[in-house]
């Protein structure tokens, strides 16, 4: 489901340190503050519960949607049945080619977690596109790091076996959990099949054969009890899984 208006409040409202991290954000970072405040003054704050709907694909945009908290989900929807395509975590400006271009959004994206969404007009966007050259440096530095996710994404479905994408999953999400050897597992194992792009039966047998490399689930929770072992397996390529700032 959609957040009505009256559910979302103004930039302007929020706390100092929550304007500080807007502010500090990859695409307004380099923002004068007279730009700065013209942002907050026509911005919106959006917050999602698990599962609502942020936009729609084939829909036109009307606002950049930019991840303050949270990850959600861009997924597809074909014959009734769902796909998920990529997750997205904080800081991220999610389907901005759709902004840039004033096309139809090409994905649906939906909250995972409680997510905190800044929504910014489109046609703010274009004004300070067409007349600040370092927000449409940051803008454009936005999009090619989104189209560098996407060639990841292509890389790791097309060179890794199942297996292979499973165990550098696993890696990265122990990453992202402060490199820990158990974390819980942000979505479900169907959700995780669809994004790993294998079924739901490949998944099992997947999760069974790295058993031997030390890899303990229950339910969510996640083990890792022979990291060399799992590395050595998952040969983890920066190319494929590095993050860029």
């Amino acid at each position: 489901m959609f957040r009505t208006e009256t559910e979302s409040r103004g930039a302007a409202d929020m706390r100092e340190g929550q304007l500080k991290l807007i502010h500090g954000l990859p695409l307004f970072r380099h923002l004068d503050d007279k730009a700065f405040a013209e942002i907050i003054g026509a911005c919106r704050v959006l917050d999602f519960a698990p599962l609502d709907v942020i936009a729609v694909e084939r829909v036109m945009p009307k606002d950049l949607f930019i991840l303050l908290d949270g990850i959600v989900e861009n997924y597809s929807e074909r014959d009734g049945k769902s796909t998920t395509l990529s997750l997205m975590r904080p800081p991220a400006a999610f389907i901005l080619a759709a902004i840039v271009m004033r096309r139809p959004y090409l994905v649906s994206v939906r909250a995972i977690s409680a997510a905190k969404v800044l929504a910014m007009p489109l046609d703010l966007f274009h004004a300070l596109f067409a007349r600040d050259p370092q927000f449409a440096l940051s803008a454009s530095q936005e999009l090619a790091t989104r189209y560098r996710d996407m060639v990841k994404e292509l890389k790791n479905l097309k060179t890794r076996t199942a297996v292979e994408r499973l165990a550098n999953w696993i890696l990265s999400e122990a990453h992202f959990a402060g490199n820990k050897n158990e974390f819980e597992m942000m979505i479900g194992k169907a959700m995780l099949a669809s994004r790993l792009g294998m079924t739901n039966e490949h998944l099992s047998r997947a999760f069974a054969q790295l058993r031997d490399l030390g890899v303990e689930t229950s339910g969510r929770h996640i083990r890792i009890t022979n990291r060399i072992g799992l590395e050595s397996f998952a040969r983890p390529d920066p190319l494929i899984d590095g993050v860029d700032t």
